[in-house]
């Protein structure tokens, strides 16, 4: 079996001053169902401590999961720290060669990481949508982001492999690196959830 990590969520409390680390409980399940075996990444607030763990633990994949908005974006629900901790996590796996896949938020973080930028959209919160493939292959899949890539926005290096109906890019490929990144969340429920399987077990197997 193949171990891939997974990131985590970043919620802080002020009533308690607690901070905390959460997934939801499908990530487990869905990548289980898959033949995986999930490996829950903690977000370190120090780098060495984070590099301590990647040492620890030998990945086969790295998920970079959904849930908040980058701090470029200046909303509510950022997490500097979260940002801080992905860009470490991806620049690991470039750097071991192993899979990486962006969910959702994870998706638009690969983008910037390489340059591109994300921008607001409109009708892809708690929507369902079909998105379509080069391969013309297409499917309707769940949406719950409200920042988005067109190609305005789009890395120099990345290439979209599939869009919704509006051209919002709903899937991205890296032309050199093993990166790929999805803007509906496989852990959840789609109507072309075998295509969605196919497409996450063919990238990380």
């Amino acid at each position: 079996m193949k171990y891939i990590g997974v990131t985590q969520q970043v919620k802080e409390d002020e009533r308690s001053q607690t901070t905390y680390d959460f997934l939801d409980q499908q990530w487990s399940s869905y990548l289980s169902n898959l033949g995986f075996i999930p490996i829950i990444i903690p977000n370190f607030k120090a780098c060495q401590d984070l590099d301590r763990y990647l040492a620890a633990v030998k990945l086969d994949g790295l998920i970079l999961s959904g849930g908040n908005d980058l701090a470029v974006t200046n909303s509510r629900s950022v997490s500097v720290l979260r940002d801080q901790v992905e860009k470490r996590l991806i620049s690991f796996a470039l750097t071991q060669n192993i899979p990486l896949l962006g969910v959702c938020r994870g998706m638009q973080i690969l983008n910037v990481y390489f340059g591109g930028t994300i921008q607001t959209v409109d009708e892809h919160v708690k929507k369902n949508h079909t998105v379509t493939f080069k391969s013309e292959e297409s499917g309707e899949v769940n949406s719950y982001h409200n920042w988005g890539i067109k190609d305005v926005n789009l890395a120099e290096d990345m290439e979209v492999l599939a869009r919704s109906d509006d051209g919002v890019a709903e899937c991205v490929g890296h032309n050199e690196y093993q990166v790929l990144g999805i803007m509906w969340h496989p852990e959840r429920f789609n109507k072309a959830q075998y295509m969605t399987d196919q497409l996450i077990m063919g990238f990380l197997s």
